[in-house]
């Protein structure tokens, strides 16, 4: 939780108490390839000419298990970023 001085020094000089640091811009562009990595293994794994033959089946599945684990470990390092610094998700323009 952001801190009342931080937010109102913040407030007073910025407008706002939405920003985005350069680690929480890191993590998110870590997300966003660990989760199309892991789309790409199951869009792999679900190709019936990849997966006719039974080795092969299971390294995709591997890749496609360490692709997700990889994409769950980026998710929970940017929430962690998130609920441990004043930075916050952008608000969307309406």
């Amino acid at each position: 939780m952001m801190n009342s001085h931080f937010r109102e020094t913040h407030e007073a000089v910025h407008g706002s108490t939405d920003f985005m640091c350069s680690e929480r811009m890191r993590l998110l562009t870590d997300y966003r390839e660990a989760t199309h990595v892991y789309a790409e293994s199951v869009r792999y794994l679900t190709e019936p000419a990849l997966t006719e033959i039974q080795g092969d089946a299971e390294l995709l599945r591997r890749a496609c298990r360490r692709a997700w684990e990889n994409a769950e470990r980026t998710r929970v390092a940017l929430i962690r970023h998130e609920e441990c610094r004043f930075c916050r998700r952008m608000r969307l323009a309406s």
